[in-house]
């Protein structure tokens, strides 16, 4: 792949598949340990709503943003790497959320 549009879809896929995975499998966990709580869906919905808020916000930008480096390099991107990069994207996403680094910012 050279395609910097193309390069930047198959990031975004495989970050948007790993990033639902991981979301969606917080979502059935949240579901089966409150199963007998009369609001559980309340607690569900948040999380399932975070599995497509994440990757249309952060995941766009910063597959654009390592596409157009990628392809500005000239280099033939296989799809391995994009994968890596997806990957890469959901587990720094996730570090990010759960540490407090935000809030001191």
């Amino acid at each position: 792949m050279t395609d910097w549009l193309e390069i930047a879809a198959s990031i975004f896929l495989w970050m948007a598949i790993s990033y639902a995975v991981l979301y969606l499998g917080a979502a059935l966990v949240a579901l089966l340990m409150m199963r007998r709580h009369p609001y559980v869906v309340l607690f569900v919905l948040p999380l399932l709503a975070m599995c497509v808020i994440g990757p249309v916000t952060v995941g766009v930008l910063t597959s654009l943003v390592l596409a157009y480096t990628l392809a500005a390099s000239d280099k033939e991107i296989s799809p391995w790497h994009c994968m890596v990069l997806g990957v890469f994207q959901s587990i720094m996403l996730i570090v990010v959320s759960f540490s407090r680094l935000l809030g001191t910012l």
